[in-house]
């Protein structure tokens, strides 16, 4: 959720890219022919897990709310579809 700007992505030479879940599990992958300096990595990935489990935690706030509409007011989409 963190996304860098165009211009950022043009001059990296190495992407990391991080999924978290709601149990704060992690995974990640490089991509690119650069390197990351280790206590960067670190950072990076305390920030990640940070902004996942708040987006995480909104994300569930949100479907709650939408849970308790009438159904002709809720959204469905995909990623509603194979929640219930």
């Amino acid at each position: 959720m963190a996304d860098p700007t165009i211009e950022e992505e043009a001059c990296a030479d190495a992407r990391i890219t991080a999924a978290i879940n709601a149990s704060g599990g992690m995974t990640i992958q490089k991509t690119g022919h650069g390197s990351i300096d280790p206590m960067l990595l670190v950072d990076i990935l305390q920030s990640a897990r940070k902004v996942g489990a708040s987006v995480l935690q909104r994300m569930g706030e949100l479907l709650q709310t939408e849970d308790k509409l009438p159904p002709s007011k809720r959204n469905v989409g995909f990623m509603r579809s194979n929640l219930k």
